[in-house]
Parts: C-alpha cells; sequence; structure tokens
C-alpha cells in the first residue's frame, strides 16, 4: 500500500480487468461482445469495481435491491 493510501479511512482495493470474469465491448459504433476470462488471482482482498459497488449499496439497509 502506498504511503498516500495508509493514510485514508477507507481504501478501496480494486482489481484490474485481469484478474475477474468479464464481458467487454471493443469498437465503436459498430464493436463486439466479447468474453474477457481471468488470467491471474487478483492480490489480497481486490474486488471488481461492480462488487465494490454492491457491497457498497447493501450497506445502507436495501440488499434487495442489490446483486449477491
Amino acid at each position: 500500500m502506498t504511503p498516500t493510501a495508509q493514510l485514508r479511512d477507507l481504501v478501496l482495493p480494486a482489481a484490474t480487468h485481469f484478474e475477474f470474469d468479464d464481458i467487454g465491448h471493443l469498437g465503436l459504433p459498430q464493436g463486439f461482445i466479447l468474453a474477457r476470462p481471468k488470467i491471474i488471482d487478483p492480490p489480497g482482498q481486490c474486488w471488481s469495481d461492480s462488487k465494490m459497488l454492491n457491497e457498497l449499496g447493501k450497506a445502507p439497509g436495501h440488499p434487495q435491491s442489490f446483486l449477491e
């Protein structure tokens, strides 16, 4: 962890796009959808952006509105 991150009250360790299964879009405007499989395991407790947003959304007390 960087010295700046050590000063924070909350750190959200995000995984890179190489560290989780995803679906990507390539090319605009007539692009195509492609699978982006995980290449390596994320270090420590890193989560994908979508998982972080879902977990943060559940925290105020509305878990039924977010994915499991």
